[in-house]
């Protein structure tokens, strides 16, 4: 025989402290009552004990209130009426509700208490050391890294880059860039990326980023970027003035 035996989902007499009065010097007493509140076991690990009928009690207790802040003693102003939920049945229902999936990206399972990506088939996209995350359904790097001033992180190698070793890292993921971002089209200077699952065009401001920009249109078959130039700018000197003799 199994002792203690297990807690079923029902109401159960609880403590619940009584809502606070917005006015800081009001006081209620007592401060908590007892109320019915559904606790107790679910034989899922995705399943919680939650009410399905739920009732209003009244509960009368004392108000109060200081006269002034420091005050030794404060002012009884009556009884008040304080309204609490109390819980009249209970069942084990799911912990993630429906109202926690994004519309936008998900679809609701109750079979599974679960959100499923509605792009669930881009899943296999992801080259380690990406995974996908169920949350933002997209292909992520498991953390994010600090790198040094001459670097970048790269969001399809998770790690951080520099100018030299992109290229051949580049040709490596272009595939993928071919798969998810080749019907992406951007305006000079600018580059279809994959970053965090989402292509989005980024202006070409790194060797790095240009280097990464050249591998994957070499692979994807897509123009070339063009690179600006900087403009060259000369110092003028003042009419009349001859330059200092050097000592």
């Amino acid at each position: 025989m199994v002792t203690p035996p297990a807690a079923g989902c029902q109401p159960k007499d609880v403590t619940v402290t009584l809502p606070s009065d917005p006015d800081p010097s009001v006081l209620y007493y007592p401060s908590c009552v007892t109320a019915k509140r559904c606790g107790g076991c679910c034989m899922q690990d995705q399943h919680e004990c939650g009410p399905t009928r739920v009732s209003k009690i009244n509960n009368k207790v004392v108000k109060a209130r200081y006269p002034y802040l420091g005050a030794p003693n404060f002012l009884f102003e009556g009884l008040v009426d304080v309204e609490l939920d109390n819980h009249l049945e209970c069942s084990c229902q799911c912990k993630n509700k429906p109202h926690h999936c994004d519309i936008a990206k998900h679809v609701y399972e109750a079979a599974t208490c679960s959100c499923r990506c509605r792009n669930e088939d881009q899943r296999e996209n992801c080259v380690a050391p990406q995974t996908w995350d169920n949350h933002k359904c997209a292909c992520t790097c498991p953390a994010l890294k600090y790198c040094q001033a001459h670097e970048y992180f790269s969001f399809s190698t998770c790690r951080c880059e520099t100018s030299r070793d992109v290229v051949s890292d580049a040709l490596s993921v272009g595939t993928v860039v071919d798969q998810v971002c080749v019907s992406t089209r951007c305006r000079a200077n600018y580059v279809a990326m994959n970053i965090m699952g989402q292509c989005q065009c980024k202006m070409v401001s790194q060797w790095g980023d240009l280097a990464m920009a050249n591998a994957n249109a070499r692979v994807t078959g897509l123009p070339l970027p063009t690179t600006p130039v900087p403009e060259v700018t000369t110092r003028r000197r003042r009419p009349g003035r001859r330059p200092r003799p050097s000592k």
